[in-house]
Formats: C-alpha cells, sequence, structure tokens
C-alpha cells in the first residue's frame, strides 16, 4: 500500500511490508520544529490487492502531485471516491496519478502490456507542466520483442530489444500521451535499467542508467548507436528534446558487475540549468568525459562512487570527483538532488569496516563504520560536509529532497538499530 505524505512540499512514497523486518526511515533535519505544523501535513493511502509500489514523484508548477507507482490486478487511487485502475494481466503495470495540493485526486491513468512487466524509476515537470517518465519494461521469461502500450487510450506501442529495457514517454498537464520510446541491447537478452530524469523548464530531458552492449539512444530520431567495449554494465548519460529527440549521449565504461546491485545513476539540474550525476564505478581509467578531453578516474577497490558537473548545451565535463574505499560503496538510483541553492546532495550506502574520504581536495573527511551516509558539495565540487549515520549491514538511503527552507530530508531503509 504505497502511503504518499506531504510536509512543507516535500513528498515521500512508503511501501509498508508487514511480513518483513526493514524499516522505511525518514530523517527529517529542520531548523525548527515548527515547521511540521499540522496544516502542512497530507497523507494518501491506496493499494490493490497484488503487489504495489510506490517508486517515482515529481511536483508540477502548480505544485500538483504526480506519483508513479507499480501495481497488480486493480488498485484503488482515490482515498475519498474509489477510482479503480485494473491491469490487463498478471504483470505489473504502472499507474500515473495526479494530486492537487489539497490531496485530491485530478486524475489517474494507466499504462504497460499484457505479456510484460514496467516500473517507473523517474518522473520530472517542464514549465509547461508536461510530465516525463522513465523506467523499464519487458519480460525476463519471454523470448523476443514483447509489446508495451504506454498510450493509456491506445496506440503507443514500443517493442523490446531484450529482456526488459528502459523507456522514456511523455504525458501533457491531462496526463495526454504525446510520445514514448525504448532502449534496449539490440538483438541481445539482457537486462537494462533508466534509473532517474531532470527535465529543464524548456521540456529537455537528461535520463540516466545502466546497460550492455549496443543500444540505439535515438529511437524517434536518426539512429545514434553507442557499443560497450566489454560485456559489462555501462552508464549513460542522455539528453532528449522536448520531441524526444536525441541530443547528445556520454556512454561511461563503468565496468560494474551487475545493473541492480551497483549498476546505479543519478540526476539533477540546479537552478542555473546545470546537470549534476552521481553513479558507481570499477576499474581503471574510466573516461569520464568522453565528449571532451579525457577525464580519467580508477576506483580504490571494488564499487566506487562519483559525482561530475556536465554542460547541458554540449555533454561536456566540467569536473568530477571519486569518493571509495577498497569495500563497495553505492550511490543509490535516484539519490542526488540540488537544494535551492544549486549545491548537489546524494545518500547511499556503504560496506566494510574501514573509512571512506569524502574531501577530494587534499583534506580529509571521513566516514567510518557507517553503512548510512548524507554528502554535500558545491557548484565547484568541493566538499560541504559529510555526515555518517552508525548502521548495520544492508541500510541505506534511498532519496533527498528539500524544503523551502533549504532543510534536507532523507528517506531509505533499515534492517537492525541505527544511530541519526
Amino acid at each position: 500500500m504505497p502511503l504518499i505524505q506531504k510536509k512543507l512540499n516535500i513528498y515521500t512514497l512508503k511501501k509498508w511490508i508487514y511480513t518483513m523486518k526493514t524499516i522505511l526511515f525518514t530523517i527529517n533535519i529542520l531548523l525548527s520544529i515548527q515547521l511540521l505544523q499540522a496544516q502542512n501535513n497530507l497523507a494518501i493511502l491506496y493499494s490493490s490487492v497484488g503487489l504495489e509500489y510506490g517508486k517515482a514523484s515529481a511536483v508540477d508548477a502548480d505544485t500538483s502531485y504526480i506519483n508513479g507507482s507499480l501495481f497488480q490486478n486493480t488498485i484503488t487511487v482515490n482515498p475519498n471516491v474509489s477510482t479503480n485502475l485494473t491491469a490487463p494481466g498478471a504483470t505489473t503495470h504502472i499507474a500515473l496519478t495526479k494530486y492537487d495540493r489539497q490531496g485530491q485526486l485530478v486524475w489517474a491513468k494507466m499504462f504497460g502490456g499484457v505479456t510484460t512487466s514496467e516500473a517507473p524509476h523517474g518522473i520530472d515537470c517542464d514549465a509547461y507542466k508536461n510530465i516525463y517518465v522513465t523506467g523499464y519494461f519487458g519480460s525476463t521469461t519471454l523470448t523476443g520483442p514483447q509489446n508495451a502500450d504506454f498510450n493509456p487510450l491506445g496506440g503507443g506501442t514500443v517493442a523490446t530489444q531484450g529482456n526488459e529495457d528502459c523507456f522514456v514517454a511523455k504525458y501533457d498537464q491531462n496526463g495526454n500521451y504525446q510520445w514514448a520510446f525504448g532502449l534496449g541491447n539490440t538483438g541481445a537478452n539482457t537486462q537494462e535499467r533508466a534509473w532517474d530524469i531532470a527535465t529543464d523548464p524548456n521540456g529537455n530531458s537528461y535520463v540516466v542508467g545502466g546497460f550492455h552492449g549496443t543500444i540505439n539512444f535515438n529511437p524517434l530520431g536518426t539512429a545514434m548507436n553507442y557499443t560497450l567495449p566489454d560485456t559489462l554494465v555501462g552508464l549513460f548519460i542522455s539528453k532528449y528534446n522536448t520531441n524526444g529527440i536525441c541530443q547528445w549521449v556520454i556512454m561511461l565504461d563503468a565496468q560494474c558487475t551487475s545493473v541492480f546491485t551497483e549498476g546505479y545513476a543519478t540526476c539533477d539540474l540546479d537552478n542555473s540549468g546545470n546537470l549534476y550525476v552521481a553513479g558507481n564505478f570499477r576499474g581503471a581509467n574510466i573516461n569520464f568525459n568522453p565528449l571532451g578531453t579525457s577525464n580519467t578516474l580508477t576506483s580504490s577497490g571494488l564499487t566506487d562512487m562519483f559525482i561530475a558537473k556536465y554542460d547541458v548545451s554540449n555533454g561536456n565535463l566540467y569536473w568530477v570527483q571519486k569518493i571509495g574505499s577498497t569495500a563497495q560503496d553505492i550511490v543509490s538510483p535516484g539519490a542526488l538532488r540540488c537544494d535551492n541553492s544549486g549545491n548537489p546532495y546524494f545518500t547511499g550506502r556503504l560496506s566494510g569496516t574501514g573509512s571512506v574520504d569524502f574531501d577530494p581536495s587534499a583534506g580529509t573527511s571521513n566516514i567510518t563504520n557507517s553503512a548510512l551516509f548524507l554528502v554535500s558539495y558545491d557548484a565547484s565540487g568541493n566538499l560541504r560536509y559529510a555526515t555518517g549515520m552508525n548502521s548495520g549491514v544492508g541500510d541505506g538511503g534511498h532519496r533527498v529532497s528539500f524544503d523551502n527552507y533549504n532543510n534536507v530530508f532523507i528517506a531509505g531503509w533499515m534492517n537492525g538499530t541505527a544511530t541519526f
């Protein structure tokens, strides 16, 4: 049963599973307890008789709330007046819903395929309140291309290239379909993931994800094929205009071992239109500026984290920083966001018992014996602060957001005891 909560325009999605011991946490770092007065709170609960997860959300120019969830069977999305969406098969489908700032349902849409499963991982809106959604679709049990329809009224069919592919779709402020396309490994049964999306006021979208093999990143225009030099998982950063035409692609040979456990990426735009990307990588001499002068990093051991700043006009790198130890250190997908002053923050999880230095300069800012962390850098890549929360193995941060006063909120998961 996804629970939508609003506090001063901060929205979190929660999935309660009472049979599990994992506890979802939200940390509120506040300047004043008065910021959380009752009149600013909003909660909406909806559920189905099958699987359902709240996966992605956004707030448009009218401060309406856009929610993307996956579900099975029939889901009720309006707690005040019964409004149901029913999937045509047993696989998961996407419910896309819009609520006004009082929590009243404006509209509800559903899309997907009969033989495919779908999940949204990122949602954002432009200045005209158009909605951009990214995620994955496909099947791990069926071979050959599988079709999913991203138009709730029909006529928006996209076919997979492999088992599970990325998708990007655009809808207007009323939930009407505009266009959609898939990104898949041509002729191979692999699984790709689009993890996050950031959209500027003019409707240019920036999508990040993990992939294998060869992908055409411009399905709605002249083909733009990119091929990884190995069989491992790489990362992509791609820009699309408001019509879904690809403008440029950054391919990172991140050499991750799995798209599910470490081939993650996340992105956001600051108020000046600069693009920040964080993610994970392994290996030596990984080039983070393939569209400009080479700028390489080498991991310290297993999976390391990076944060990079790019020029949105041409995809050239401004700077990149590495964070990591000899253990596996992970940025969570969708976990980077910029505050109102343009400073990027991200969260994730750390492994091992050693120290991780979050300061890329000559200074040292170590976090030791903590799985949870929150870190922030300034626009030049200098460390602002890093804080760890003593916690157990497997704990991690998953989302970061801010209220109107620049207080930072973290959502994630924990198992056992954690000290915040």
